[in-house]
């Protein structure tokens, strides 16, 4: 649900770009940072791409791995690949600021995962997806506490509280970005949008 969110946005950016003349809507294409390719991570850039095609129809995404959870130097070369491939913007699931730093330097937007990168990158960030980890500990204790065991497949969500989004770069973001988050937000937990 966050990647799908953090897509939403990253579409939308892509959407004023393309009215902006930066590109037409055949060149929106987004670049994906991966940090091994397997299930986690696949479901992950698969919910931001199907964010992004939701309001960016005409989007494509290529993906990178790194074969690391964290590697700057991997991350930075994955973003100049991805920008010199055509990547008008650039999502990641990797931790360090390698790939966010080249995308500052490079002026394009991203959409990071985990954390802020706001302070680092005022002029390329857009939003990230992070996980708060107080509502699957809560369960967790409360199922202990009552000798209960904890069913394997619990997840956390938006409606629990376990994912989370943070704040919104409004100076990069595109207008009316803050409003569709919300009630994109709102469908995703009412289940109209699935």
């Amino acid at each position: 649900e966050g990647r799908f969110l953090g897509g939403v946005a990253a579409g939308m950016k892509l959407n004023e770009m393309i009215e902006a003349g930066e590109f037409t809507a055949e060149e929106a294409k987004v670049g994906y940072i991966g940090a091994y390719p397997y299930a986690e991570v696949i479901s992950g850039m698969t919910s931001f791409y199907l964010g992004v095609r939701y309001a960016c129809p005409s989007a494509t995404m290529d993906v990178t791995f790194t074969n690391s959870w964290y590697d700057p130097t991997l991350e930075q070369e994955g973003a100049i690949k991805l920008i010199n491939n055509g990547a008008k913007l650039i999502s990641l699931h990797a931790d360090s600021m390698g790939a966010p730093t080249e995308c500052q330097n490079n002026g394009v937007p991203f959409v990071f995962y985990n954390g802020s990168a706001l302070e680092a990158c005022p002029d390329t960030y857009l939003v990230a997806s992070r996980i708060n980890w107080v509502p699957f500990m809560q369960v967790m204790m409360g199922r202990i506490a009552k000798g209960e065991t904890l069913n394997a497949d619990w997840t956390g969500t938006l409606a629990n509280g376990a994912v989370e989004l943070t704040e919104l770069n409004e100076a990069v973001a595109a207008e009316g970005t803050a409003a569709k988050l919300e009630e994109v937000k709102a469908g995703l937990i009412d289940g109209s949008i699935k």
